[in-house]
């Protein structure tokens, strides 16, 4: 096995490795925050700017957890398209 293919299988079993931890991440993060509105939701007659400024912020990380693990996944593909290109040309 050369450097470069042993590099590819290095490089791709730890952005699987990252993406599957920002996965989790992001479900606890989404469970959470889902949970936080409710609670707040719940025990609160009458919302004040706190109560309103810790929902906003639980959906904001909702929101970025989101889009963090869209990027993964952008990323992970990009990564497999490189790395495919990269074993293809060793090939050559």
């Amino acid at each position: 096995m050369d450097k470069l293919t042993l590099q590819s299988i290095i490089l791709s079993r730890d952005i699987q490795t990252f993406n599957d931890e920002i996965a989790d991440f992001s479900r606890d993060c989404a469970f959470l925050s889902d949970e936080f509105c409710e609670l707040v939701e719940s025990k609160t007659q009458q919302p004040d700017n706190t109560t309103a400024g810790l929902a906003i912020f639980s959906q904001w990380v909702k929101s970025r957890t989101h889009k963090l693990s869209q990027d993964m996944r952008e990323i992970k593909s990009k990564s497999i398209n490189i790395l495919s290109q990269c074993t293809d040309q060793n090939k050559n």
